[in-house]
């Protein structure tokens, strides 16, 4: 044996640290990965440490989870370096595939996703992926390092039953902060962000590793009692026999941010013009079906509405939290998007606000909508007022028609489109449009509050606004020789300030949850599904439309309306799950929570046996959507 390999040996047997110092290293170990993980996710390191400066709580709860877990493997080995180097290397590597995941789809890593890796890893296939070099020199230097000092130096031995007892108090500590810390909704909520509706933002302002565990418990998708896997696929695969209509209508879904037919409740003495005129007369006319439906959320929650439309499937049933239900998709989720795309259609998503909010840019590729069009597709004169706040209605219908014409000049193929305005978002105060001059709304009952006067002001000059781009484009649907489906609906209900205010000081029974009927009252925002000229003449519209005794009156949850759309469409047997919502909204057309409207138009908080297994029914048929369904 050479001198220097005796040396070597000599060397590594004689480096044994105490207790005292390995604890030392422990720590600070686990410090060096907190802090390699901060700078492998996006964005400069100082600016995330700088961010840990206002909120010090944020270091500590990204600094116990690779402590503990370094702490736990130690005495489980007897090996502080290698352990460390296993801890450090998944840290690091889940942050570096979160930091992938919001430069290709701008959107973080949340647990849920580990579930679906065989879709990323085929996702990934379609990019160009660029390595950042500096991050894999990060997690492999810090691998070969603690390998290393784990060959060089080793800590003092501590008994088996010493060992044993550390490790099981540490197992009894990480499950309690993963109960406590990491699923606390105040802790997170209390927790100031510079955006708290930019998931990408959030991420990185409280670490990779603290948002991460939270998000284990943040959006749950609950398990019904009865639910049974191969039950459910086997209504999943049911095969039908589908009716096409011999000539396929364009269907396009318009919805009207906070849209409400408060003026219809509510008698308005200014002279000022009809703010539903258009929207009265269409949903009164022959060609049409109208009435309410019934959404998730009062005051907010857009993207449930959309997902509750767009899947047929409740937000209300996904959890009893009250989950943002975009964020519990994560994978190709069947959609009417889909179902048309099967029979040929194009399809498009407009909204003109940021791609990012409501992760809505990765959400609508997973319901089958690549082609996609937001905020930045307008330019300045398309904003209303100074302040270049909220993009104009009008320029949105502009927009649509702009877009429309171009792919049906391009395309033989019909048009699907879901388009979702914005102007008249919350707040509804004076200053919304910067220096706009709007008019003062006068009612016929006096207003005591003066706050509810001007929320009713500003609000109706965006509801006016709303009303006249429907008016726009039916007007511009009435003159193609191409049929037309158009639905067009409110989102929710506008919050007209705090307690309901404004509804109070007008008489009109919004949130009161007295009755089923009050309740309902309240996630109640007017619809309309109309067909144009051509439509009514090519289209079997009006026939279905009688078949279904559909009316001007009609009340259903928001979730049937996308499968009612087909109906009267023509279509039917495309997709077995969407034909079982319409069976049963002819039984049980309104379901909110455990407050439900019967066909008769009773309302009840208690189904008999037979209604209650269709709702049991929609519960697992729903989850079982969310969890296993495949969709290529």
């Amino acid at each position: 044996m050479s001198d220097i390999k005796k040396k070597i040996i000599s060397y590594k047997n004689t480096q044994t640290m105490g207790f005292g110092l390995s604890i030392i290293c422990m720590f600070l170990c686990a410090a060096y990965i907190t802090v390699t993980v901060y700078g492998i996710q996006p964005g400069p390191l100082w600016e995330v440490l700088e961010y840990t400066k206002t909120e010090p709580l944020l270091f500590w709860l990204n600094f116990v989870p690779p402590c503990l877990l370094l702490g736990f493997f130690w005495f489980l080995t007897d090996r502080l370096f290698y352990s460390a180097a296993g801890v450090a290397f998944v840290f690091q590597v889940f942050s570096f595939i979160n930091t992938m995941k919001i430069t290709y789809r701008d959107d973080p890593l949340v647990p849920n996703d580990l579930a679906l890796y065989r879709e990323a890893i085929a996702a990934a296939g379609g990019y160009r992926l660029e390595m950042d070099w500096l991050s894999l020199g990060i997690i492999f230097g810090t691998l070969l390092l603690f390998l290393a000092f784990g060959w060089m130096f080793r800590s003092s031995k501590i008994d088996v039953g010493h060992r044993t007892l550390i490790v099981i108090l540490i197992a009894f500590g990480l499950s309690g902060a993963f109960d406590g810390w990491y699923a606390s909704k105040d802790l997170y909520f209390g927790i100031k962000k510079t955006d708290s509706t930019n998931m990408t933002t959030v991420c990185n302002e409280l670490g990779f590793t603290y948002n991460f565990l939270y998000n284990f418990n943040a959006y749950p998708v609950e398990k019904p009692l009865n639910f049974d896997k191969d039950t459910a696929e086997a209504w999943n695969q049911l095969e039908t026999e589908a009716a096409v209509p011999e000539k396929k209508p364009h269907i396009i879904f318009v919805m009207s941010e906070a849209f409400y037919d408060i003026s219809n409740h509510a008698r308005m003495a200014s002279a000022n013009i009809d703010p539903l005129a258009h929207f009265n007369e269409v949903s009164t006319t022959s060609r049409a079906i109208s009435g309410n439906i019934v959404v998730p959320n009062f005051g907010g929650g857009t993207a449930n509405t959309e997902f509750d439309v767009l899947t047929g499937m409740q937000t209300n049933l996904i959890s009893q939290s009250g989950p943002s239900a975009f964020r519990v998709i994560h994978k190709n989720t069947t959609s009417l998007a889909r179902v048309l795309e099967k029979q040929g259609y194009q399809s498009f998503f407009l909204h003109p606000g940021d791609s990012w909010f409501y992760n809505r840019q990765n959400v609508y590729r997973m319901l089958g909508m690549e082609d996609q069009i937001f905020e930045d597709a307008f330019s300045e004169e398309d904003y209303k007022g100074d302040n270049l706040a909220w993009v104009k209605d009008d320029a949105c219908a502009d927009k649509f028609i702009e877009e429309f014409e171009r792919r049906t000049a391009e395309s033989d193929a019909p048009v699907f489109t879901y388009m979702v305005t914005i102007q008249n978002h919350t707040a509804y105060n004076n200053n919304k449009y910067g220096n706009f001059q709007f008019p003062w709304v006068w009612t016929e009952r006096s207003l005591s509050d003066y706050m509810a006067q001007e929320y009713l002001s500003v609000y109706l000059e965006g509801l006016r606004d709303a009303d006249a781009m429907l008016g726009k484009l039916t007007s511009y649907f009435d003159q193609l020789d191409e049929p037309v489906i158009l639905a067009f609906f409110g989102d929710h209900l506008p919050n007209l300030g705090a307690d309901y205010l404004t509804y109070r000081e007008l008489g009109i029974e919004v949130g009161k949850t007295d009755t089923v009927e009050n309740t309902l009252r309240t996630y109640s925002p007017p619809f309309v599904v109309w067909a144009n000229g051509a439509a009514a003449e090519t289209t079997e519209f009006l026939i279905v439309k009688e078949q279904l005794a559909l009316g001007n009156e009609e009340t259903m949850s928001a979730n049937y309306l996308g499968g009612t759309v087909l109906q009267l469409a023509g279509f039917s047997g495309e997709d077995p799950y969407f034909d079982f919502l319409n069976e049963m909204r002819e039984q049980i057309p309104v379901i909110w929570k455990e407050n439900y409207r019967l066909a008769d138009g009773t309302y009840t908080n208690e189904l008999d046996e037979e209604m209650a297994q269709l709702l049991e029914k929609l519960h697992c048929w729903q989850y079982y959507k969310l969890k296993y369904e495949t969709v290529e």
